[in-house]
């Protein structure tokens, strides 16, 4: 850095007209269209796409699907996956109409009404529960290998999800 006379890197007749040259650039600049229009622009699209919920896709990329989703599955692929599962399963549960039980937060946004008809739904088809949540609308339990029960599940409008449990082991 170039040192002035003072020391301090600035010869000191320009130090002392800097603030008035910056508190004068800034005030042309803010009374500029452009720049008033450019800032208004950019704090209405911001709010816009702030405001709005991500919208979730109704299946991901083949590539991704394959290893992370069961919702583009086909019934009788499906009912593969829970047949090396073991035949376990794992269902979540919605309000008809709408797109998930839990919204984006978490919360649970399904009725007791809806959860408790769905138990009883699953139990009259003949899969037993071994788990049941307590904090969202879902269960998991043994499924009997039906693919008439895979295909009535996927588009009964109460079924958020419904996919082989997840398995696996704990390591150290």
């Amino acid at each position: 850095m170039w040192e002035g006379q003072d020391g301090r890197g600035i010869l000191p007749s320009a130090a002392k007209r800097l603030p008035a040259r910056l508190g004068s650039i800034t005030e042309d600049l803010m009374q500029s269209r452009f720049v008033q229009l450019g800032t208004l622009l950019i704090v209405m699209t911001t709010g816009v796409a702030c405001s709005r919920a991500p919208v979730e896709p109704a299946c991901l990329s083949p590539a991704v699907a394959s290893r992370t989703s069961f919702a583009c599955l086909s019934d009788v692929a499906l009912l593969d996956r829970i047949a090396e599962g073991g035949g376990t399963v794992t269902v979540g549960f919605k309000e008809a109409g709408a797109t998930r039980g839990v919204d984006a937060t978490g919360r649970n946004v399904t009725s007791e009404q809806t959860t408790t008809a769905m138990k009883q739904l699953l139990l009259a088809r003949g899969i037993t529960f071994t788990w049941q949540a307590t904090m969202i609308p879902a269960v998991a339990g043994y499924f009997p290998l039906r693919l008439e029960l895979v295909r009535e599940l996927r588009q009964h409008p109460n079924v958020d999800y419904l996919e082989p449990a997840v398995t696996g082991t704990f390591t150290q």
